[in-house]
């Protein structure tokens, strides 16, 4: 565990990863891209028939993380208030992935936050629940993350949450997480101003934008090797490093 990685949307969308950086990281998760369902279409008939755009370098990004043995993950940045709207998510981020010669390895995640912003265009869900009157509850986003899971695994990618440590164990519910998680949900969690994770997680985003080559990026650290195959099997990328007799990756014994 441990291994280190990235997340960014300049990477996916407006500046292209070099192979210096791809050598400096294990994995990198990407947002991707654009869906032009957004708030002021949220909770009309509107929203059901939006489109996504995969962004730019989103693809030549996973292409050379996969020729270095590196996996990639992907994000959809979610406004999903109920079962319905979050299925809906997972179809369009599922369409726009099996459109691709090239797909990450990792889960598909839903990022279901709380930006803590006022302006409309910066909100999360959470801030466009309420502008829109609806008080979010253990029982919406519950919904939403079954929702989300279960479209993307019957489309054949595995399916992951993300969201704020706080949120997590005040709105989803901590035990929620966990029942997801051991029915195969893979769950991210951002907690930057703490020493550990609030909730057991797979993936820890535990330091926020920071400045990286150049490019603001997030930092995170692998908690639970099980992300790596999603199962018992020891995945190639490590295989790889075993062989060129990496120290940082030598315990493949808790893989088998």
């Amino acid at each position: 565990m441990n291994e280190f990685g990235i997340d960014s949307l300049q990477y996916s969308a407006g500046q292209q990863i070099t192979q210096a950086e791809v050598d400096q990281i294990d994995f990198i998760i990407l947002k991707s891209g654009v869906s032009s369902a957004g708030v002021p279409q949220m909770l009309t008939p509107a929203y059901f028939q939006q489109t996504m755009s995969t962004y730019q370098f989103f693809e030549p990004t996973v292409r050379l993380m996969k020729a270095n043995g590196k996996p990639t993950g992907a994000y959809f940045f979610s406004y999903a208030w109920n079962r319905a709207s979050a299925e809906y998510e997972a179809r369009i981020m599922c369409d726009s992935m099996d459109a691709l010669t090239d797909k990450p390895e990792f889960p598909l995640f839903l990022d279901w936050e709380s930006t803590g912003s006022s302006q409309m265009a910066y909100f999360g869900a959470y801030e466009a629940l309420v502008y829109h009157g609806i008080t979010p509850t253990a029982a919406i986003v519950q919904e939403v993350t079954q929702g989300w899971k279960s479209v993307v695994e019957s489309r054949g990618y595995r399916a992951g949450l993300y969201t704020s440590g706080s949120l997590a164990r005040d709105l989803f519910g901590a035990s929620f997480i966990q029942q997801q998680r051991q029915a195969g949900l893979f769950y991210w969690e951002a907690s930057w101003s703490t020493a550990q994770p609030m909730v057991s997680c797979d993936v820890w985003q535990y330091r926020g934008d920071q400045s990286w080559n150049g490019v603001t990026v997030d930092f995170n650290r692998i908690m639970d090797d099980r992300i790596w195959s999603g199962g018992g099997k020891i995945p190639i990328w490590l295989l790889m490093k075993i062989a060129q007799r990496s120290e940082h990756n030598a315990k493949c014994t808790i893989l088998l």
